[in-house]
């Protein structure tokens, strides 16, 4: 086997390519991550990693070092040693990667060296939506009986398959994969329920008790085996990755849904030229979180009235009420009229329920009604979309639920990926409600108990960066043109989680680039039908603008330039250079 030098340190490549006749897939050192198995251009697994969670579910990121690899023309081989710290956790362990062929095989194994307490350590694998949605499968129990089954077409609020051994299935018609795991049962979950874009086969079942106790010494030996036989009947072109077409149609008849923003969690006011900044983007909304068992609550609506009011728009209050509900809506309700607050629609969730039965609702009905409010009223969650398929609320009512992208995985391509995971939620939300959703909030990292994410201490800095501003337009591009959709609310105003934010004794505010997706689409209600000929490496999102223009946003998904090239109704061809995360935004004729 050709030996290929690797520093015996960081800094690694961003990405090893590997491949043998039948299959290929990129090793990321920064994550461990083996990911985009593929057979003739039809994607056969995501990803495999090993995951080191501790008591809380938080990931102790591995940090990779004495890589080594060596390639052949028909099998490779890699190893790698990770380090997983985080708090008590200290461990240690070492993957091996080897391919021959169509067999391609992943060991971990690894040693706790401190005592902490953990949920889950070992293999995590993905599969793709796409060729496993609603498509048959085979699987192999620990009892060693095979079960015939299938993917969940429609997201499964709870594991499909459990007690696994392996599974097999057709990723495309002609190409069979086939997947045996030991060290450990496993069991699979539909991961759309948090918007990753992909089902999970991982090690542990939940059912077992957790947390468990890691001694030092702790061994933890696990081996996941892929074996990939066949060939696609149509193999799918592979285009070059630094290449994509965008085609712009016409109206699509479709508008943009209602966009506004949170409160910043950070209780300043704004100053005055952050208000102009806001006023600007001409938000539909702005959504504050009032826990009306709590003091404080009338303080917030009142800044909240007084922010929207300056920037010239309505509130969404998100109520939080307890078994006084009663008494806590008629004093809001009573709050509302004396500081002229400019209410339009009230979220009702209830501190003890993850979703908002019926009662809560009715009850809300009658006592702002009666106390002179005509807002709109919801129910749902506060949390994830999971809370809801679990818990499925009473049909044809509109309701609430929030996005994030990482609550499983982290990085850059991770939170790419997810976009195509708002879509499915999205979809499946309206479907089986009847009724519209609001998307309320939109975050990059997850709230601390539901609650603002308004402090440093959680915030992510790609809030501020291109990339940042590229996920948000995906994100609006992927569900801000399916019908059924209420609202949405994007991250706060102001602060490291909002669209600007003002330093310490600066007087002029620093502009994310986010800011400029919002900026290019206020006062736009009216969409273009656009088309993207390789998902998940363009954003595009086609508005009317208020001058009756046609203004088109694009964004560049992908760490490295691309070319794009637009194609419009009218015959107009424009070719555009992106770099690495770039955004641009191009005024076409009207």
């Amino acid at each position: 086997m050709t030996a290929i030098s690797c520093n015996p340190g960081p800094p690694y490549p961003a990405r090893i390519e590997l491949r043998t006749t039948q299959f290929s897939l990129f090793f990321e050192p920064e994550t461990a991550f083996v990911r985009r198995i593929s057979a003739g251009g039809v994607e056969v697994l995501r990803a495999i990693y090993g995951a080191v969670r501790d008591h809380h579910w938080d990931t102790a990121v591995p940090v990779v070092s004495n890589l080594r690899v060596g390639l052949e023309e028909d099998s490779f081989r890699l190893a790698f040693d990770a380090h997983c710290v985080l708090g008590e956790v200290d461990f240690f362990y070492r993957g091996e990667i080897s391919g021959n062929g169509g067999e391609l095989t992943f060991s971990f194994d690894g040693e706790a060296r401190s005592t902490f307490r953990r949920n889950r350590i070992g293999f995590c694998v993905l599969h793709p939506i796409e060729g496993c949605a609603g498509n048959s499968c085979e699987l192999l129990k620990v009892d060693g009986s095979i079960e015939q089954s299938a993917f969940p077409e429609k997201i499964s609020p709870h594991q499909p398959f459990l007690d696994l051994r392996g599974m097999r299935w057709e990723p495309a018609r002609g190409l069979t994969a086939e997947l045996g795991f030991s060290g450990d049962v496993f069991e699979t979950e539909d991961q759309r329920n948090w918007t990753d874009a992909s089902f999970k086969t991982y090690c542990t079942p939940l059912s077992l008790p957790r947390p468990v106790e890691m001694l030092p010494g702790t061994r933890v030996r696990q081996e996941v085996t892929l074996r990939i036989s066949g060939s696609p009947a149509i193999t799918q072109d592979i285009t070059p990755e630094n290449s994509c077409t965008v085609t712009v149609g016409g109206v699509s008849g479709r508008k943009l849904p209602p966009v506004g923003f949170g409160m910043p969690g950070h209780g300043k006011p704004p100053d005055a030229r952050s208000v102009k900044l806001l006023s600007a983007l001409k938000p539909a909304h702005l959504r504050v979180d009032l826990h009306l068992h709590s003091h404080g609550w009338k303080e917030e609506l009142r800044r909240a009235a007084t922010d929207a009011l300056a920037v010239g728009t309505a509130l969404h209050c998100a109520l939080f009420i307890s078994d006084s509900a009663e008494n806590e809506l008629v004093d809001f309700a009573g709050e509302v009229l004396q500081a002229k607050a400019p209410v339009k629609t009230c979220f009702i969730f209830h501190r003890g329920e993850p979703v908002t039965p019926a009662r809560w609702l009715e009850l809300a009905e009658r006592r702002l009604r009666a106390g002179g409010m005509d807002a709109g009223i919801l129910g749902g969650t506060n949390f994830y979309f999971t809370d809801l398929n679990r818990n499925r609320p009473e049909p044809g009512k509109p309701v609430a639920f929030s996005f994030n992208p990482q609550v499983h995985a982290f990085d850059d391509l991770s939170l790419v990926e997810n976009l195509e995971g708002q879509f499915h939620v999205a979809s499946n939300a309206v479907e089986f409600t009847g009724a519209s959703v609001a998307i309320s909030p939109v975050t990059l990292l997850p709230r601390r108990n539901g609650a603002g994410a308004g402090h440093s201490a959680n915030a992510d800095l790609r809030q501020r960066t291109g990339f940042g501003a590229v996920w948000t337009l995906g994100s609006l591009a992927t569900v801000g043109q399916l019908p059924g959709i209420h609202s949405l609310t994007y991250y706060e105003t102001t602060g490291c989680c909002g669209l600007i934010e003002t330093a310490a004794g600066s007087s002029t505010p620093e502009i994310f680039p986010v800011y400029r997706v919002f900026e290019a689409i206020a006062g736009c209600h009216v969409l273009l039908g656009v088309r993207v000929d390789q998902s998940g490496k363009i954003a595009a999102l086609g508005v009317i603008a208020p001058d009756g223009h046609s203004r088109l946003l694009l964004g560049n998904l992908l760490p490295g330039p691309q070319t794009i090239h637009v194609r419009t109704a009218s015959g107009l061809l424009l070719t555009r250079h992106l770099p690495g995360y770039g955004l641009e935004i191009i005024d076409l004729a009207s």
